[in-house]
């Protein structure tokens, strides 16, 4: 919510058994979720975000670990952006994704005069994700990809570019996929908020 310092950290055991409750389920799912913020210095706000998932068993579909897509016209912080309306996922997963948000500072502190002047903020953002199926997924048609070789992403960001509307702040960030995988190779994405 805003913090200038926070870390949250979420551990999560699924157990489905026949033997326990009467199931048609028979599987066990352990993730563990890290979200953080700390300030660097004059640097600004470091965001991390990382997702680590496994399981045993005949994981069901509903519960297979997702790595999906954005929505294709607004940034979202912590996940990628390149991949489209394409679902990375499988019975195990690693996610990791970064944003560092300089503010103003980059500029202010840059000891030009004419670089002072620049109202506007800077972001640098960028992730890694890992998938993979160690059982046959149970939905032969799934559109569930996987990815078993690193997905990478990096890019930029421009914020509090309406500064003359405080409080609104207008945000556009541009992704690059730093992989080889068949969905998008640049995004463009815009951010408003207050």
């Amino acid at each position: 919510m805003g913090a200038a310092r926070y870390i949250r950290i979420e551990a999560g055991i699924e157990y489905a058994s026949p033997d326990f409750i009467d199931s048609d389920f028979d599987f066990r799912r352990y993730y563990l979720r890290v979200r953080g913020r700390v300030r660097l210095a004059n640097l600004g706000l470091t965001d991390l975000f990382g997702y680590v998932g496994s399981s045993d068993g005949e994981l069901p579909p509903q519960r297979y670990f997702i790595a999906d897509y954005h929505n294709p016209v607004f940034f979202k912080m912590a996940g990628m952006n390149t991949t489209g309306e394409v679902n990375f996922g499988g019975d195990r997963v690693v996610q990791i994704y970064a944003v560092q948000d300089f503010g103003t500072n980059m500029f202010r502190n840059s000891g030009s005069k004419y670089l002072k002047k620049i109202p506007f903020g800077l972001t640098i953002h960028g992730g890694a994700m890992w998938s993979e199926f160690t059982r046959e997924p149970m939905l032969a048609d799934s559109s569930l990809r996987q990815a078993p070789t690193v997905y990478g992403e990096i890019g930029f960001g421009l914020n509090n570019l309406t500064p003359f509307l405080m409080p609104f702040n207008l945000a556009v960030n541009f992704s690059w996929q730093l992989t080889a995988y068949d969905t998008r190779k640049f995004a463009f994405m815009i951010d408003f908020k207050l």
